[in-house]
């Protein structure tokens, strides 16, 4: 499992990701999104999601106004799934920014904003896979 925060460099937004998970981190994710100010049937669904071991599956929630993100990527079932996975989960924060932020999905700057975050991802997977194999 690799945890990770980025920093949105100009948007003062933090994103924590939770790549590969598996049961052990449920309480610190479940305690990251109450902190955030996820309740009700939306934490109650996230909890579900994490405890299920389901392959294949995501989540992410975003506190507009403290500009701050969860987002967990599941186990995979292969490696077109989890990249799957990953773009799905990251365009949601890049759609919660630019709610946020009053940016036009048309235009370029969201393309950015995710190129930034997936590339931002990729280090932190590559890093992790490196450590391991040696």
């Amino acid at each position: 499992m690799i945890k990770r925060d980025i920093e949105l460099v100009g948007y003062e937004w933090t994103v924590h990701c939770y790549i590969a998970v598996h049961g052990y981190l449920v309480g610190e994710i479940i305690s990251e999104l109450e902190r955030l100010g996820c309740r009700g049937k939306y934490l109650k669904d996230a909890d579900d999601c994490l405890r299920s071991g389901r392959l294949d599956g995501g989540l992410t929630y975003s506190d507009l106004n403290g500009r701050e993100t969860v987002m967990v990527v599941g186990m995979a079932s292969d490696v077109s799934q989890y990249l799957n996975t990953i773009a799905h989960e990251t365009l949601h924060v890049v759609q919660h920014v630019c709610e946020r932020m009053a940016i036009d999905l048309d235009g370029e700057e969201p393309c950015y904003i995710m190129g930034g975050m997936v590339q931002a991802l990729f280090d932190a997977v590559e890093n992790n896979r490196n450590n391991y194999s040696n």
